[in-house]
């Protein structure tokens, strides 16, 4: 069986334009997060009110600091967040006001804290597809080579001892994102939007993008295209 994938990634343009004939401004592929804006508490005592920080300025930074301090330093989220499921919503839900989505990567209960690494989404290499036909080909938004991938990624934590979830102030992962555009909030997660705004210079009208979008609704769960 011989089984192929053609991402739909084309080659990296100078410039591309977000898919919105509004827009005035030209992002280029490679962008850094910013204002990824989010309520912490500095510490568990709930009766001191929460602060808003730049998440994404907690990103690789201090990267000299020894390991005891970044671990001792954090960031706790509400204690209305208490799975690794409403962590996920919530930070997306910023992410996607600022163009981009996330996914879990990996996920991992070893050492005293668990942790989950939150990446962008277009940094999951896509899988090959099954199937029972000779010749299957699939579209896929997603890397298919680990140089493709987008190298934007956040880790969460889980205090065993408390239950709740933190992010550490001076933490690993990366703000940067490259080989994809700079999204509008109401395109990200739709198909469309994510392969087809990479083209150099192409812009869609207001209508085109609500039937864009409208389609993409209906055909969601159709992700791979076969050809016999």
């Amino acid at each position: 069986m011989n089984i192929t994938m053609q991402s739909s990634v084309i080659p990296i343009p100078k410039t591309c334009v977000v898919a919105d004939s509004s827009a005035n401004a030209i992002d280029t592929m490679n962008w850094e997060s910013q204002n990824l804006v989010i309520r912490v508490h500095k510490s568990l005592n709930s009766g001191i009110p929460p602060i808003t920080i730049d998440l994404a300025k907690t990103l690789g930074s201090a990267s000299d600091l020894p390991l005891a301090i970044k671990k001792a330093c954090r960031y706790w989220f509400d204690p209305s967040i208490k799975t690794k499921v409403d962590v996920v919503r919530y930070i997306n839900a910023i992410c996607r006001q600022s163009g981009f989505k996330i996914s879990t990567l990996s996920n991992s209960k070893q050492g005293l804290d668990r942790r989950a690494q939150l990446v962008c989404s277009r940094g999951i290499i896509a899988r090959k597809p099954r199937g029972k036909s000779l010749s299957v080909q699939t579209t896929t938004t997603r890397p298919i080579t680990s140089e493709e991938k987008c190298p934007f990624s956040i880790t969460v934590y889980e205090c065993r001892q408390s239950g709740r979830w933190y992010i550490r102030k001076y933490g690993n992962g990366s703000k940067m994102h490259c080989g994809h555009c700079k999204l509008l909030p109401e395109q990200v997660g739709i198909r469309q939007f994510q392969s087809l705004t990479e083209r150099n210079g192409e812009t869609w009208s207001d209508e085109q993008i609500k039937y864009a979008s409208e389609n993409e609704r209906k055909n969601d769960l159709l992700m791979t295209v076969f050809v016999v």
